[in-house]
């Protein structure tokens, strides 16, 4: 396969996924082709377009709005109890916006749905007979508390008595939200392997206070990004549960599994380091126990049948496609080390010949300035030649040494001589924190007149 696609690049790519998972903006896409085509065959639903919006803006609009609202309520959590006045200003605006944003989509979503109507009068009626039982004031609803009122939530409660969902809507948001949560998942682990590049370039590179600090920094930053990306991932999936239920469909549980905090780590670096190394190794030090990989890396784009060789194989087949890729390059690399090296040494032999040949050239007659060019050349051309045989004598023997390795007759054993030449035990020791799951700590107090001020203008 990989033979055939170096000779014809329009033939099966054997470095990609047979099936790749369709992200937001590639399910939008297809939903507003649909849509599209629908409507110029007169078939379009009348009750999914009102004004210039269709059913299917509307819930990619509200999983937008969901999504500002996490990100919102994690902003604020993160700023601390002593804001400084440039993040109250900052934050005041964004939760002014998002309110402005979300009370204009709830608007265009009653004319969809107008039974929600009365499931917000009730909502406002439970929140004033609360007040009054406690004799205080009715609460406002904090921005990241407000209840969008999507498909999958009125399926999941009471609501669904009142306020009718057709199936095609369902439909809509279950693919939208297979594609969110898909697209997190890829999110999450593109920042662990980021998170991973820290690590070791934290460990190679840091050195003292103020380096440390900072890489930890943004490793800090980075595990955030990482918390809001599960974030999104469980609520997707939180909504593909109702909503499956109701379609009456199963295939996303098959890679859309339920994220827990010790799956979100990073793959192992063991995995990536040479076999016979590590045992060597594990004579000088105990190492510590390798836990499974999570089953974020393993997850496929569709379930497989078993016997599917092909589909099973894909992982095997992409990682030998790289691997021999590789081995292709090195190969490569000695063939222009070979040419580099002959080319090195007809250059210096011939420099040398060539000083050789500038004496006398000018014509000068016998005295101090005839010998004067005359040493001078003779120095230059023994230099070169010195070079010649100095690296004639150290590649010595190499060009038998490439020709066995060629010829695979080269044992196992040609690379025991680092570690007898005094590289430290733990040369490649690297750390493994990459491997840790990122854990939720109990989140931090907030100043009650700053939380009144921010969540519930």
């Amino acid at each position: 396969m990989a033979v055939e696609w170096e000779a014809d690049v329009d033939a099966p790519n054997p470095f990609a996924t047979i099936h790749k998972d369709k992200h937001v903006a590639k399910v939008r896409e297809e939903l507003a082709a649909e849509a599209a085509q629908r409507e110029q065959a007169g078939k379009e639903d009348q009750s999914a377009i009102r004004g210039e919006m269709h059913v299917t803006e509307l819930i990619a609009m509200g999983i937008q709005l969901e999504q500002l609202q996490r990100v919102l309520a994690s902003d604020v959590a993160s700023t601390g109890l002593h804001p400084t006045d440039g993040q109250r200003r900052a934050m005041t605006e964004r939760t002014s916006k998002l309110r402005r944003k979300i009370i204009a989509w709830i608007d265009i979503q009653t004319k969809f749905f107008p039974g929600l109507a009365h499931v917000r009068e009730k909502e406002d009626e439970a929140r004033r007979l609360a007040a009054a039982a406690k004799r205080s004031a009715v609460p406002g609803v904090a921005v990241s508390d407000i209840t969008l009122w999507l498909p999958s939530a009125i399926l999941d409660g009471m609501e669904r008595r009142v306020v009718g969902v057709e199936p095609k809507v369902v439909e809509h948001e279950y693919r939208l939200r297979v594609g969110q949560a898909s697209e997190a998942l890829h999110e999450i682990r593109r920042l662990l392997l980021v998170r991973t590049h820290l690590y070791k370039l934290k460990d190679a590179h840091s050195r003292g206070v103020r380096a440390n600090t900072r890489s930890n920094d943004k490793i800090t930053a980075l595990n955030e990004q990482v918390k809001r990306a599960s974030a999104t991932y469980r609520a997707a999936r939180a909504a593909l549960v109702h909503l499956g239920r109701e379609l009456g469909r199963k295939e996303w549980e098959w890679t859309l599994q339920e994220l827990r905090e010790e799956d979100v780590r990073g793959l192992p670096q063991a995995m990536f380091h040479d076999p016979e190394r590590k045992k060597r190794k594990k004579k000088k030090s105990r190492r510590k126990e390798e836990r499974p990989l999570s089953w974020i890396w393993m997850a496929r784009g569709e379930k497989w049948n078993p016997g599917d060789d092909a589909a099973m194989n894909e992982a095997v087949r992409i990682e030998w496609a790289k691997t021999r890729a590789r081995a292709l390059r090195w190969q490569e690399e000695v063939t222009l080390l070979e040419e580099e090296m002959r080319r090195t040494l007809q250059y210096l032999r011939w420099r040398s010949g060539w000083w050789k040949q500038q004496i006398g050239r000018r014509g000068l007659a016998e005295g101090p300035q005839l010998e004067g060019e005359t040493s001078y050349a003779l120095r230059q051309a023994a230099i070169q030649s010195t070079l010649a045989e100095e690296f004639a004598k150290e590649w010595t023997g190499l060009d038998e040494l490439i020709r066995r390795g060629r010829a695979g007759e080269l044992g196992d054993g040609a690379g025991e001589s680092e570690e007898a030449a005094g590289a430290p035990a733990d040369a490649d020791e690297e750390s493994e924190e990459e491997d840790e799951p990122i854990l939720t700590l109990p989140a931090r107090p907030i100043n009650p007149s700053y939380t009144d001020e921010i969540l519930t203008m």
